[in-house]
């Protein structure tokens, strides 16, 4: 099995997936060393260059959801005990991944619709994120509400890699620049990118004023 590790992986290869089911299965003989620091040297890489792309967009997403919605702001200020599940709500909420791509496997009926071997399909995370059977109100950002149904970052064996990566970014970036600044959108300030898949911002004009310390709360 070793021998099919190629040296010019690229970053985003799906035998990245083969190769962690090989360690898995087979312990760490199953791959030369060097393929296997190789594939993780890549798979590092590609977190990376996944992250920076997206950053700006989920921290632009965000603050537009939090200058809009005082009360949610409010409550990630002041229930850090519940950060983990204000940011997944939030994250709900921006749809920052909206759709993933697929390709039908085999035939198959779901729902009166035939599926063909081929057929590509987009499943959208946003809009079952939206699905007011398992959301209630969806269209409010609460940040008490339950998270555990969240598609945002996918699920099974495509769960998104970066997702600790990615909460933890919202978790810390956000809270404290609400809580340094208070942040006014300006007239006509957003624009947004046309990409589907990535939901961003191509534009986001903004003001910043420093908060004046009170007692109890620092700025």
């Amino acid at each position: 099995m070793a021998s099919a590790v190629s040296t010019t992986i690229a970053p985003d290869d799906e035998r990245l997936h083969h190769f962690a089911a090989i360690v898995e299965t087979e312990g760490m003989h199953g791959l030369a060393f060097q393929h296997l620091a190789l594939c993780r040297r890549r798979a590092w890489l590609h977190l990376n260059r996944i992250d920076y792309a997206h950053l700006d967009r989920r921290m632009a997403l965000g603050t537009v959801a939090l200058v809009r919605h005082p009360q949610a702001r409010e409550y990630l200020l002041g229930h850090p005990d519940s950060l983990s599940n204000s940011v997944m709500e939030l994250a709900r909420f921006i749809a920052m991944s909206t759709m993933q791509p697929r390709v039908v496997s085999a035939d198959f009926e779901w729902h009166g619709q035939q599926l063909r071997q081929g057929d590509y399909v987009l499943l959208m995370l946003a809009g079952g994120n939206r699905d007011p059977r398992v959301f209630p109100d969806p269209e409010t950002l609460d940040m008490t509400r339950p998270t555990e149904m969240s598609l945002v970052f996918g699920t099974g064996i495509h769960h998104c890699i970066g997702h600790l990566l990615a909460k933890m970014q919202l978790g810390e970036l956000l809270p404290e620049l609400f809580r340094r600044f208070e942040v006014e959108i300006l007239p006509n300030g957003i624009e947004f990118s046309p990409v589907l898949s990535q939901r961003g911002l191509m534009r986001l004009d903004v003001r910043l004023r420093q908060r004046v310390a009170t007692p109890g709360h620092p700025a």
